[in-house]
Order: C-alpha cells, then structure tokens, then sequence
C-alpha cells in the first residue's frame, strides 16, 4: 500500500479556520489551484506520481508522492484514505484531468469519508464528458452545437454515414484511453483527428479502433484557430454565478488539434450570459471551462465541449479580478458567496514550450500569422504557465526538465 511521505512542509502561517485542499497532479492546472489557495493561506497538499511536475517546486504546496490516477487507481485511492486519516478534517480534493474526474467518480463513496469532492455528481459528470450528449443537452436549451456521433466499429461508422458532416474530426469518448502507452505507441499522441470525407474518416477510425474503438465523430467547425473562445466559470450548488471571464485563443499547438499556448482575455457579455444560463439550467456546480468556436459561415459561437474540472489559465482569470479555484473552493467549505467577479481590464496567458513549437513550424512553412498574436501581447499583462514572480521554482524544474530531456535525446 502507498502511504504518504513526510512532503516538504511550507513556511507559512495558515489560519486553522481554513480546512486543506489535496490537488491531484501538480502540472499547470494543479500548480494554479496551489497558488490560488496558497497565497491565501490555505494549507495545500499536490500529491501526483509525477516528481518532476513543475508544480513540485511551488512553494505554495506540500508535495506528496501519489500513485497515479489513471495507472494505479486502487493504490491512489487507498493513500488518499491514508491521508485523510493523517489530516483529521475533510479536505477538499481537486482533480486536474480527466483521468482524475473517472477516478473520484468510481471511488466518491471511499473518498467522501474524509474529503469534499470537487466534481459533479455521476450523472451530470457523464452527460458532460460524453460529448454526443453534451452536444444534445446544448442544443435543447439554445447553445449551437457541432453535430457528434458515437461510434464503436466501423459498422457503427458506416451506418452513420449518413448523419455525419465533414470535414470533421475524431475524438476519443474517454480522453483517458488516448493517452495510455499502447495508443502512443501504436498511434502516437494526438488530441483529435480531423478527416475530410468519409473514405479518410474510415481509414484512420481504422487504426484508432485497433487500440480505443468507441470514438466520436464531431463536424469540424470551419474557421482559423483564434475562432476558439473559453468562458470559465465557476457556479455555486444553488444556481448562483460566482464569477466568470471569456478569452479567446490565440495560438495552439500542434496547430489544429493542439493545447493552447496562448490565451488572450477578451471580453464577450452575451457568450458568458448564455453560457451562465445553460449551466445553471443543467444544474451544474463547480468550476467549469466552455470552449466554443465561431462558425465562420454564421458567426456564431458553437460549443464544442465542458471541462467540468479546473484547467490551465486559471492565472488569467485571478489576473483580470476573477479567481475560480478561491471561489470554488469558498464555496465547498460553506462561506457565504461574495459579490460575482468579472473580469477586470485585459491580459495574455502564454505556454512557452507550446509558443517555441509554434514558432519553428511558422518558420518551416513561412506563415507570419504566428507574430501578430506574440507582438499584440506586449502591450498587455502577461502570465505564464510556470512563471510568477512570486514563486520561481516551477519554471525552473520546468527549465530542468528541458535540459534532462535534451542530454538523454543526445545520449
């Protein structure tokens, strides 16, 4: 059984009155929650299997070596027992991926002995995360959204064949099922496949379905990668917004069906409103982000999914005024909500190995469009994925692990 380690201990003075928050995985997303709570006194514990996460060199965390929540399930959950045991109060408990969201869904009766969970109940939790229903569910109350399918054969596929709308891209139901080592292996890593009539769609449905057949086939929504905007928000139990800020990305890579790298706050009043509205009527609770895309044909705003979960720019929003994990985290230990927060003034987030990767592949293929995004952010306020002035060990187990990567590529 794994149990936890003595961590390294903070410095700080946290007020007793403040019950801890345990964060699953100390990347990008899992270090913004750290900060947010952290830097409010909240006594924070990042436990992952990943010792070389940058967030492990936060200083406003305890660092706890954990089994990993996609490989080793059963292990996590047992030192989460064992921790909450240690701890002698419920905690809150963050997840930061999807496979952390199936996770405390399959375990939330063990864990809700010692900690508050910070995901939806089972059955709202599936109709998010199933992307077909997500997309149904949009459509029934007002929200465009892009036709999706779910298929599980290539029988599946061509009976569909009819229903479904090209170009369009491939998507796994589970996203945890792309990321295991026999699909990087055998198909490499990839967010999302687009295909442009049914011919190419059976052809790489094909090679997917060898490793993960249940598949979703979603129409592409035409338009240049800055047509992606976000809403994250964060809604208390009864319906109450308790804050929101709209972005719109710039930059992703890989391009097309990459992460984004940079994010710019851009202010959208009617997308939030409606977005707020659609969560409140499906009774969500929690921190969310919605991601949509404009339809270059319309121009309007399509959904294409929920994170129901914490994600990477959490340093945006507390930028502009609207800090999610503070307020969710008020609001699962019971403290009355605040006054909404929106956002406030303009900013950039930037991902720097992502900018990096963009920028060779604008070189290779001699497209300038990369420069017009990193020169409109100097004029703004700018956060990063790693850097805060504040706390500087993350970018630089960031920069060590770069350099590690490098001398073992060379070896």
């Amino acid at each position: 059984m794994h149990r936890p380690d003595p961590g390294r201990k903070l410095t700080l003075t946290q007020p007793a009155s403040l019950p801890p928050a345990v964060v699953l995985n100390m990347h990008e997303t899992g270090l913004g929650i750290a900060r947010s709570l952290g830097r409010r006194g909240v006594r924070v514990i990042g436990a992952g299997a990943d010792s070389r996460a940058p967030g492990t060199g936060t200083r406003y965390a305890e660092i706890r070596t954990a089994p990993d929540s996609l490989t080793e399930p059963d292990a996590l959950v047992a030192f989460l027992e064992a921790l909450g045991a240690e701890l002698g109060e419920r905690a809150v408990l963050f997840p930061t991926n999807d496979a952390d969201l199936a996770f405390i869904d399959k375990y939330r009766d063990r864990l809700r002995r010692h900690f508050t969970l910070g995901v939806p109940e089972s059955e709202l939790l599936h109709a998010i995360t199933d992307k077909a229903r997500l997309c149904a569910m949009a459509r029934e109350h007002g929200l465009s959204a892009p036709v999706t399918r779910y298929v599980a054969s290539l029988a599946d596929l061509d009976a569909r064949a009819t229903e479904l709308v090209y170009p369009a891209v491939i998507k796994p139901v589970d996203t945890t099922t792309w990321r295991s080592a026999e699909f990087r292996d055998r198909v490499g890593v990839r967010k999302g496949w687009r295909v442009p009539d049914h011919a190419a769609c059976r052809a790489a449905y094909a090679r997917i379905a060898e490793v993960a057949p249940a598949a979703l086939i979603q129409e592409w929504i035409n338009g240049p990668e800055n047509g992606y905007r976000v809403v994250g928000a964060a809604m208390a139990a009864d319906g109450t917004a308790l804050g929101a800020f709209t972005a719109r990305k710039r930059l992703q890579y890989p391009p097309g069906v990459g992460l984004g790298c940079l994010y710019e706050a851009q202010p959208d009043d009617a997308l939030m409103a409606r977005t707020l509205a659609f969560l409140r009527a499906i009774g969500f609770a929690g921190v969310c982000e919605a991601e949509f895309k404009a339809d270059t044909r319309t121009g309007e705003p399509r959904l294409i999914e929920i994170n129901p979960r914490h994600w990477d720019q959490h340093a945006l929003g507390a930028a502009l005024g609207v800090d999610l994990p503070w307020l969710d985290y008020r609001a699962r230990i019971g403290l009355p909500p605040q006054a909404f927060q929106g956002a406030q003034g303009h900013g950039v987030w930037l991902r720097w190995s992502g900018i990096a990767g963009s920028l060779k592949e604008a070189v290779k293929a001699r497209d300038p469009a990369v420069v017009g995004p990193l020169l409109r952010s100097l004029g703004q306020r700018r956060c990063y994925a790693f850097w805060a002035s504040d706390d500087r060990g993350p970018v630089v187990q960031a920069l060590r692990n770069r350099w590690f990567r490098k001398r073992n590529r060379q070896a």
